[in-house]
């Protein structure tokens, strides 16, 4: 009985011993090396964000100083005519440029016009606070110091899935 007694406390100690053990690699070893990447891809993954972020905002930006530069643009902003509206203010206008929300203001701040669309289900989206909302961000967006003056962000709105 005392044999059977030691072998067993041998193999209970050989399997603490080899949990300890296998406690300690996965700790000091492992568990380390498998945060380093998990950071490391984070990292990847934050700066492909930031770059696609990045590039819509060009894209944007390229879009709007295009917009602005026509005359019937200037006129519009001006006098509001329906015939703007009618010929480059449609859905197709909104899908050609891949965009879901577009908004004219005055000088003064106030919409001259403002729509928004989801362009999978080519329905309008309501968003009547938007105005207030662009006007109470950090950086208002709707007042600029100069014809060349750009200002980009982001700004989350309630349809932000």
């Amino acid at each position: 009985m005392r044999l059977r007694n030691r072998i067993i406390v041998a193999v209970v100690a050989v399997f603490l011993l080899f949990g300890v053990a296998a406690q300690a690699v996965q700790r000091y070893l492992i568990m380390p090396q498998f945060l380093r990447l998990e950071r490391e891809e984070a990292a990847k993954n934050v700066a492909r964000c930031r770059e696609a972020i990045l590039q819509e905002t060009n894209h944007l930006e390229v879009l709007c100083r295009d917009w602005a530069d026509w005359a019937d643009t200037y006129q519009f902003i001006d006098d509001g005519n329906a015939e703007y509206i009618a010929s480059t203010l449609h859905l197709g206008s909104f899908k050609a440029a891949e965009l879901n929300l577009l908004h004219f203001f005055r000088l003064n701040g106030q919409v001259r016009w403002g729509k928004c669309f989801d362009l999978a289900a080519e329905t309008e989206l309501l968003m009547p606070d938007l105005p207030a909302r662009l006007k109470g961000a950090r950086q208002d967006f709707t007042s600029h110091g100069s014809t060349k003056s750009v200002k980009t962000g982001i700004l989350a709105t309630p349809s932000a899935r």
